[in-house]
């Protein structure tokens, strides 16, 4: 637990980088509610972004800013009582309820920062409901993983850092535009003396935080290995990422932010089994996907389909599946650490081969089959808002249908089948001829194949079921 009063405020380690759109959210938000929570993945700074608007604004709270952190309270009858300390207030109100403390806090003019909400998120809301009632001159900034849900409450889903986008080559320049980038950058200049992104590193600092999906503490582990990988060798090591997003416990500020897998594990534990079940079928999109794909792949082994759409509401509200508006319907993806995580729940399911039985029946209805004219069909396919994020994958001889190409390999799977050179499958997916190389290559070694002849095979070959 820690705690600030308006006098002294906690300090920071490393430069904010970011952000400033939405600390003005943060404070525009407070001005007109009294209780904000950010939301958003583990690992997107939804803690630092409060900690630094509370530094900001402690002035302004005549009884003085207060944050408690919940990381390490695992009992929700804890919540008064580490409140209560965190105001100063005499041990034993503590002993006597809600109404008692949030009456010790009915003059307060006071900013209370609940952080780490999301395991004890009713204990936290009925006290927030309570004091909020008694004490008109309190507001609440909370951060969780999942909403507090009373009435009043105002929600700010904190977003990942912006990314550079794929398929395009952008200058050193351009790059420092987007947060992802500059933070990688100030954290390697930490980890390096006079690092600098330049033109030899700037294509993989690009894909590193892209295929990080700009998630700040992401970033900042990669940049740790800085100390004896190069940029290029920490994203051939993504795969991996595991392994590679770990730090010593000495170095996190808390459990949560020890690793990549950690941060999966603390959401997983705040999932019900079925809830764990359809994030694991879901793991098999590489990319977007809206709710008639999520109930065909999720549906099944005593899941329906009505089953599928409260239980993927339940993954949005938790923050592990995110939500994407686009146009008139909804679509989901989830963060590639999710995705790898979820991976794992079903391989461990027993129920691997039929939900990809499922998945790849779904891929097969939704992409136009290759003909004759050429690459125009794959290309119809890549635009069709349903195939874009995830065209049809098919299992190598032998894996049982473990493995899922990314999006871009599928795509030049396909028109790989279509006898169609390097020089022309760059053309149509604007990209160039040595990265059409690399993906071949890439699909090689995962398929198991030696040979172009060998890919076109197994993409033209039937679908059979592994059962």
């Amino acid at each position: 637990m820690s705690v600030f009063s308006a006098l002294e405020s906690p300090s920071e380690t490393t430069s904010y980088v970011g952000r400033q759109h939405e600390l003005a959210q943060v404070r525009s938000f407070l001005s007109r509610s009294r209780l904000l929570t950010l939301t958003g993945v583990g690992g997107v700074g939804k803690s630092r972004l409060a900690r630094r608007f509370a530094t900001e604004v402690r002035r302004a709270f005549p009884d003085g800013v207060r944050l408690v952190d919940f990381t390490s309270i695992c009992d929700g009858r804890s919540v008064v009582p580490t409140v209560v300390e965190a105001f100063g207030l005499p041990e034993c109100i503590g002993d006597t309820g809600i109404d008692a403390v949030a009456k010790e806090l009915a003059n307060k003019q006071s900013l209370l920062v609940l952080d780490n909400c999301e395991h004890l998120v009713e204990a936290c809301a009925k006290f927030a409901d309570a004091a909020l009632r008694a004490a008109p001159g309190l507001r609440i900034l909370a951060t969780s993983r999942e909403t507090l849900s009373i009435l009043g409450e105002c929600v700010l889903p904190v977003p990942s850092l912006s990314v550079p986008p794929a398929g395009v080559t952008l200058s050193p320049a351009a790059l420092d535009e987007y947060d992802a980038v500059r933070l990688f950058v100030d954290r390697a200049d930490a980890m390096v003396s006079g690092f600098v992104l330049d033109d030899r590193n700037a294509a993989a600092v690009a894909t590193l935080c892209r295929r990080l999906d700009g998630i700040p503490l992401e970033i900042e582990i990669a940049a740790l290995r800085l100390r004896a990988l190069s940029v290029h060798q920490i994203v051939e090591r993504l795969p991996n990422r595991f392994q590679l997003l770990t730090t010593s416990s000495s170095v996190a500020r808390s459990p949560l932010h020890r690793d990549a897998r950690a941060s999966a594990q603390w959401s997983s534990e705040l999932c019900s089994k079925h809830e764990r079940a359809l994030w694991a079928r879901l793991s098999v999109f590489p990319g977007e996907f809206d709710l008639e794909a999520g109930e065909k792949v999720g549906a099944g082994s005593g899941m329906r389909a009505d089953d599928v759409v409260y239980y993927l509401t339940h993954l949005v509200k938790k923050s592990i599946l995110v939500r994407i508006d686009q146009d008139s319907r909804a679509r989901y993806w989830l963060p590639e650490t999710f995705r790898c995580y979820g991976r794992e729940l079903l391989s461990e399911s027993g129920d691997e081969a039929s939900v990809m039985l499922r998945y790849r029946d779904w891929c097969k209805s939704s992409v136009p089959p290759a003909t004759s004219g050429g690459p125009k069909p794959i290309r119809t396919a890549v635009k069709e808002p349903v195939a874009a994020p995830t065209l049809m994958a098919r299992p190598a001889a032998g894996t049982e249908a473990r493995f899922v190409l990314t999006r871009r390999e599928l795509q030049i799977a396909e028109l790989v089948s279509q006898g169609l050179r390097d020089k022309e499958i760059g053309a149509i997916l604007m990209i160039a001829p040595r990265t059409v190389e690399s993906h071949v290559e890439h699909i090689r070694v995962k398929l198991g194949f030696r040979s172009r002849t060998q890919i076109a095979a197994w993409v033209s070959r039937p679908i059979k079921s592994p059962l």
